[in-house]
């Protein structure tokens, strides 16, 4: 019979052994940054400008998957999907309370 010590080191050495590739902690992808712009200056006057930036940058990223959808992540989807909520509720939020962005 195999101890758990044995099994254990078996493996360790198993996965030492294995060659990968290193994977990026983050990926930051173009419509992220247009997204944080629009968060970050939600209550100032270009509010409208850079949730309208942000909504097109991530539809053109649903393009970008539509023609490959092998390069769409269920992490992506995830956060396409919060994203384009948020801007949504950021928008009808300005919409129901103009006087919140700064002038």
């Amino acid at each position: 019979m195999i101890s758990a010590e044995q099994k254990s080191e078996d493996c360790l050495h198993r996965t030492e052994n294995v060659e990968r590739e290193p994977q990026p902690i983050v990926v930051v992808l173009s419509w992220h940054s247009a997204y944080g712009e629009a968060l970050l200056y939600a209550q100032s006057d270009k509010a409208a400008t850079l949730i309208s930036k942000a909504e097109q940058r991530i539809f053109e990223r649903y393009l970008e998957v539509a023609a490959s959808p092998s390069s769409l992540q269920p992490e992506e989807v995830r956060d396409l999907w919060n994203a384009v909520t948020a801007l949504s509720e950021l928008k009808k939020t300005l919409a129901l309370a103009p006087h919140l962005a700064i002038r």
